[in-house]
């Protein structure tokens, strides 16, 4: 359903005042979770972090997003660090979308103290796929994001809210 959305976007001529160029924020994310082919229960996701997109087209972002969490608060499942590449495209003023992917990239409850490391370490580093709904407001510089965010992989899922709190450049208004 998004992905022809993300087509028409691409193809629509930018119609919008003040176009983004840069947001750079910190973003906090909490929502329901749990395991795909993981053993795990119903829990809670929560992490934080900071994100930054350029918008190299009026209507495209590219980002880059890392966060600091778990998606098992309740059970006191591992945290780690999770890194997304992702991708937004405004669909009207003040609404966006955006696809990503990323992995756990720092497990904090196992690290390898001797040469060569277990297997175990590189096999949780699996694709994760996001997907979101973006509504974002701005006074200014100023840039709160909220968006609905859903997130899987062949090891979890979540869907969640994800807030950010930052900063949009805006490229110079087009004279006409």
């Amino acid at each position: 359903m998004l992905v022809p959305l993300f087509l028409a976007a691409l193809s629509t001529p930018a119609a919008f005042a003040a176009d983004p160029l840069l947001d750079l924020g910190l973003r906090g994310y909490a929502g329901p979770a749990g395991g795909v082919k993981l053993e795990m229960g119903p829990d809670l996701a929560g992490r934080g972090g900071v994100a930054l997109v350029a918008w190299p087209a009026r209507q495209v972002g590219l980002g880059l997003r890392v966060d600091t969490g778990s998606y098992g608060i309740v059970d006191s499942d591992a945290g780690n660090t999770f890194a997304f590449a992702e991708a937004q495209v405004r669909l009207a003023e003040g609404w966006e979308a955006g696809l990503g992917v990323g992995t756990p990239v720092v497990f904090y409850d196992y690290f390898c103290a001797e040469a060569p490391c277990e297997e175990g370490l590189w096999a949780r580093h699996y694709p994760i796929a996001a997907l979101q709904a973006v509504r974002s407001f701005e006074h200014g510089l100023l840039h709160v994001p909220v968006a609905l965010r859903g997130e899987v992989s062949a090891a979890r899922w979540s869907v969640g809210l994800d807030v950010g709190l930052g900063l949009r450049a805006h490229r110079k208004e087009r004279s006409g």
